[in-house]
């Protein structure tokens, strides 16, 4: 009896053809979703694009057929500017309460729903790399594989976007959870580390602290609570930089 061949992958094309239905799906199904995409467009100017866990979860439930874990519950919707609007939109008026994130983001919060706006120009690991800001660069420079995935929000037609990042695609496909880069990944443990500690990253405070710490111990737990919440497989494997 001839032995089964392997599956051939789909093309890059074909698996974005397959997964942003589940992206759209998932938003049409969000109840407060015209007012999520009301603070989004009011409060940001030119490119707009949804990153994070509000791109891959959807697909991942969608595809799979199963639930993710969310932190505290908490559905929160991260969005990436070209710039942030300089005369801010207030949806008080609707219920929601304006603070910021732990790092400083703007974020708009109504129950368990929470909205992250982000400008693309002072995103950590572009400010870093020195490279020129754009999308591109931004996923290619994610912490996790996973995180490299956004959805480009036609502020005309919502449900018309364009989904990219192919290190992210393929992160679902293999159902698999790696470090992508690793001074990304390094930062967003120390920042964590620096934040519980209520400390500064960079001060004399915080390096004698992290003098402590196992790095790549963290770096372990950073890929595995990520892989756990999605019920996807860990890879420790460290990236060569």
């Amino acid at each position: 009896m001839a032995s089964e061949q392997p599956r051939e992958r789909p093309s890059m094309q074909e698996l974005k053809e397959r997964y942003i239905p589940h992206v759209i799906k998932g938003l049409k199904k969000e109840r407060l979703w015209e007012e999520i995409f009301k603070i989004a467009t009011e409060n940001s100017v030119g490119q707009l694009c949804l990153i994070g866990g509000g791109v891959y979860r959807s697909i991942i439930e969608g595809e799979y057929k199963t639930k993710t874990d969310r932190e505290n519950k908490v559905i929160d919707l991260d969005f990436v500017a070209s710039q942030l609007s300089t005369e801010p939109y207030s949806p008080r008026n609707f219920g929601w309460s304006e603070r910021r994130t732990k790092y400083g983001n703007p974020s708009y919060w109504k129950g368990k729903h929470c909205v992250v706006l982000n400008d693309l120009n002072t995103f950590h690991s572009i400010v870093a790399s020195g490279n020129q800001p754009s999308l591109e660069k931004l996923l290619d420079l994610t912490p996790l594989d996973i995180q490299a995935i956004g959805l480009i929000i036609n502020k005309e037609n919502l449900f018309d976007g364009e989904l990219i990042g192919d290190k992210g695609i393929l992160a679902i496909y293999n159902r698999q959870v790696r470090i992508n880069n690793l001074s990304e990944s390094t930062y967003e443990v120390c920042r964590e580390l620096a934040y519980e500690a209520q400390l500064v990253i960079g001060s004399p405070e915080f390096q004698a602290h992290i003098e402590k710490v196992d790095i790549n111990q963290l770096l372990k737990e950073f890929v595995g609570r990520k892989a756990r919440q999605l019920g996807f497989n860990p890879d420790f494997t460290l990236p060569s930089e």
